[in-house]
């Protein structure tokens, strides 16, 4: 596994710290992971720290998982994604949000936490 996770419950959202090297397996399993653990704690939004991936992350990477989000996530699940300025170009977002998906991929903790309230 390339990935890590760290996750907590936090203010009535799922947090997830996510580190290391970049691999589209395992972003799959944390998405699949996010919806598992929202639907334990019986709520409906989550924040992904993705500032301590590294990349690069292909082009096609991004669709394919932005497909994966709104495929397990759909609209049940309010996303929002912090990620490092250079590494979003909004293509994963995007996809996701046009198959339904509730998302946003933003350079700021604030603007995430603000697209959850």
């Amino acid at each position: 596994m390339h990935l890590t996770a760290d996750h907590a419950l936090r203010d009535g959202y799922f947090w997830i710290a996510v580190a290391g090297r970049w691999d589209l397996g395992d972003a799959y399993g944390l998405v699949e992971l996010i919806r598992r653990e929202t639907d334990l704690a019986g709520v409906d939004r989550a924040l992904a720290d993705l500032r301590n991936v590294d990349g690069p992350v292909p082009g096609l990477d991004r669709f394919f998982a932005g497909k994966h989000v709104a495929t397990v996530l759909g609209a049940r699940v309010r996303l929002a994604v912090i990620a490092r300025p250079e590494m979003i170009d909004k293509l994963g977002e995007n996809t996701a949000v046009n198959r339904g998906a509730r998302i946003l991929v933003s350079g700021t903790e604030a603007e995430a936490l603000a697209f959850l309230d």
